[in-house]
């Protein structure tokens, strides 16, 4: 009897270490980081797939600029100066003060900007573009500009080919977008609960990368890399440190002369169609953060990436936005927090930079 008890006193033991260990790890280090959003504060990309919770940088919406730009759901008609299609990153997608780059580009050149973004079912934002110039989508607002935004890594994916031809029906297509802005809505006024609770195994995850990652900056199983910069190019007592997407340097290798110019000629066809309708498409590639600081990176064990340099001399029939050079300068001259700490986006300091540089006339 007395080995028996001896035994339940164990596992009860060890029941208990359990519960403690995730209670603790949980308000602790996880709960900041697998939460949705508690009192306004936005959980971020890297820092949570990489459980990385001495790394979190919280920040609120806040929109404070003279002029906004419109979404698709706000607009009621009328002409309009710029119209923007992209990814996250057209979507406000790293949140903070004046997330929307488009409020800088309305506010500098003081032009009318409505975000229109993927066409629902579609399979990229060149795809979308080609769709609204040639469903008739577009000559209700009569735009100057399209601007086209995707992030570095993912351009590769638009290098093959296209159908330049394809369309949609009008009414269907504006019933699509007002569908998936009602969804929209319904997510965000959803209640902003964690969405999981205390017990779970983030709470292990956390203790086994935090190790890892002592090993190696990916961690061997992290999406997320962590490594070192010569210099403090980010706010607070991680200014040294870089966190970026594993997944930008798989994508380096892709960028030689002929994908690059595959690329750059599914974009001069999409100027065309876009100037056969008076529009002047302007692109603005996003880069990736790891092309912006790896000049920066302590004893780099990674290749540069060769996107923008391969593309700047390509001829071109759009408008191109080299971000990179601007940006770059922008961290050369000591800007913090260009891109933000714990996320794959760029803050409202690139956006300024950008058109700032960049106007529309």
């Amino acid at each position: 009897m007395r080995g028996y008890r001896h035994f339940v006193f164990i596992i009860l033991g060890v029941l208990f270490a359990v519960v403690l260990y995730n209670a603790a790890v949980w308000q602790l280090c996880t709960r900041s980081l697998l939460g949705r959003g508690e009192d306004g504060v936005i959980p971020n990309d890297l820092a949570r797939m990489g459980y990385l919770s001495g790394y979190t940088d919280p920040r609120r919406n806040v929109d404070d600029l003279p002029r906004r730009h419109l979404e698709l759901v706000d607009y009621k008609g009328g002409a309009i100066d710029v119209v923007t299609v992209g990814d996250s990153f057209s979507q406000g997608g790293g949140n903070g003060p004046n997330r929307f780059y488009q409020d800088y580009l309305a506010t500098f050149s003081e032009v009318s900007v409505l975000n229109v973004g993927v066409y629902p079912g579609s399979r990229s934002q060149m795809e979308t573009a080609i769709l609204l110039a040639n469903s008739g989508f577009l000559d209700q607002m009569r735009p100057r500009f399209l601007l086209l935004e995707i992030v570095e890594r993912n351009c590769y994916k638009f290098t093959g080919p296209h159908d330049w031809g394809k369309t949609e029906d009008p009414s269907r297509l504006r019933q699509n977008y007002a569908d998936r802005a009602a969804a929209a809505k319904a997510d965000a006024e959803a209640p902003e609960l964690p969405p999981v609770g205390f017990f779970n195994t983030g709470n292990f995850k956390w203790l086994l990368y935090n190790i890892l990652y002592r090993f190696a900056p990916d961690a061997f199983v992290s999406k997320t890399c962590k490594v070192k910069l010569d210099r403090p190019l980010f706010s607070g007592e991680r200014g040294e440190s870089l966190l970026f997407l594993r997944k930008d340097i798989e994508k380096v290798q892709k960028a030689d002369p002929s994908t690059l110019r595959a690329f750059n000629d599914n974009l001069n066809r999409l100027a065309e169609l876009l100037r056969a309708r008076g529009i002047e498409l302007v692109f603005m590639p996003a880069p990736d953060k790891y092309t912006l600081y790896s000049p920066y990176i302590v004893d780099n064990p990674y290749p540069p990436s060769r996107f923008f340099e391969l593309l700047r001399p390509l001829p071109k029939a759009y408008r191109f936005i080299d971000t990179e050079a601007i940006l770059s300068a922008e961290i050369a001259r000591g800007e913090k927090d260009v891109y933000y700490l714990d996320d794959t986006h760029w803050s409202w300091k690139a956006s300024r930079a950008i058109f700032a540089a960049e106007r529309f006339r």
